[in-house]
């Protein structure tokens, strides 16, 4: 038995396996590095719904003033040519 070609394989297989081992560390790393840009995101767009939901209901309250305001000068309105039709 030639116990050369054994080693040789020995060998290679080790080589193979550092060189998987490898790739799998660097794929971990990517996968890190994706995770924590994910993570930035998810945090912007958090950020950016909370900033959309209070301008809205900014919006919405002083849409609700405006209404009133208008509800009101209509009242007005239509009280006076209501008056003025009686005399």
């Amino acid at each position: 038995m030639d116990w050369r070609g054994c080693f040789r394989c020995d060998s290679l297989r080790g080589q193979r396996l550092q060189t998987l081992s490898n790739r799998v560390l660097e794929a971990g790393e990517a996968i890190d590095q994706a995770l924590s840009t994910l993570s930035g995101l998810r945090d912007d767009a958090r950020l950016a719904v909370s900033n959309a939901i209070e301008l809205s209901s900014y919006q919405a309250q002083h849409e609700a003033e405006v209404t009133t305001v208008m509800d009101n000068l209509f009242q007005a309105a239509l009280s006076r040519s209501r008056a003025c039709r009686s005399i």
